[in-house]
């Protein structure tokens, strides 16, 4: 396994896509529609205040399968990054997503074949989009794994891969737990995040956002323990832990999002938890008011 390409910048696509493009060389490429290029060679890309000299591929230019594609688009830019990404992807390409949510790896296996998907979360980072560019201090890893939580060894060759790219790869045999803990923090995080303006500074220290953050994760458990996933309070206390590293005044996404006056991700955070509540007889209120709240947000864009 030698090439990569990555398909989407937004923050984690940027911060991630350099260090690949720095260590990589030849062997990495970010897929890209001629618009975009256009746009971007004209603007910039930056991580750090520093300039990005991505190698741009479009689907024209495409010859050889990748040997690993990376989606770090948006959920609702997904299929149109299908659609820009499909000539890259061959039989034997192993794709990863680095999306939000539990159900973008669902979307790329109706598209591509699940034989190629695994699992993936981006998660320890705190990367903040400004601009054409992202900043951060902690770079975070990768967290992946077989759908069969199986130790492959196309699970092991994208391990080693990443590791040359400059990117800490960790394989997980538990890969639907990865998918649901990544949708746990997110609704804890995210969503504090954005229906208050916090930072992560202020979700930690803030008495009453700890409560609410804590809380919407603890739904989500409760609603992944019903849909056969084991997350645990200690799984809870973990995220816990990891937050308070964190850069005091960073903040997540969707709080990019609001402050951007971009559509959040709401329907594959809180909405997915407050729908699957109500199928299992779980009690979401948390999760339910952190929807309300940016719903209301959003209708003011």
């Amino acid at each position: 396994m030698k090439t990569v390409g990555l398909i989407g910048l937004g923050a984690l696509g940027i911060m991630f896509g350099w260090e690949l493009q720095q260590k990589l060389g030849d062997d990495f490429c970010v897929i890209i529609d001629k618009e975009r290029l256009e746009r971007y060679r004209r603007e910039g890309i930056f991580s750090n205040k520093e300039e990005c000299k991505f190698r741009y591929v479009t689907p024209e230019e495409a010859t050889t399968p990748l040997d690993l594609v990376l989606f770090s688009t948006k959920i609702g830019g997904l299929r149109a990054a299908i659609e820009t990404a499909a000539p890259f992807i061959g039989p034997n390409t192993a794709i990863l997503s680095i999306l939000n949510g539990v159900s973008s790896e669902e979307i790329l296996s109706e598209a591509f074949g699940s034989e190629k998907v695994l699992y993936a979360v981006a998660q320890e980072m705190d990367a903040v989009r400004e601009g054409n560019g992202v900043v951060f201090k902690n770079m975070g890893c990768i967290l992946y794994g077989e759908p069969d939580g199986q130790l492959s060894r196309r699970a092991t060759d994208i391990e080693a891969l990443l590791k040359k790219g400059g990117v800490n790869g960790r394989l997980s045999c538990e890969a639907r737990r990865i998918l649901w803990n990544k949708l746990m923090i997110n609704v804890g995080v995210n969503q504090v995040c954005a229906s208050y303006n916090a930072t992560y500074g202020q979700i930690i220290n803030d008495p009453k956002l700890r409560e609410l953050f804590v809380g919407a994760m603890r739904e989500a458990k409760e609603v992944a323990n019903k849909e056969g996933v084991d997350l645990t309070e200690e799984d809870v206390n973990t995220w816990l832990r990891l937050v308070e590293k964190l850069d005091v005044h960073s903040f997540p996404s969707m709080l990019q999002d609001i402050k951007a006056k971009r559509p959040t991700e709401i329907e594959i955070f809180g909405k997915t938890i407050v729908r699957l509540g109500k199928k299992h007889s779980v009690p979401t209120p948390i999760n339910a008011s952190l929807v309300e709240a940016i719903e209301k947000l959003e209708s003011e864009f």
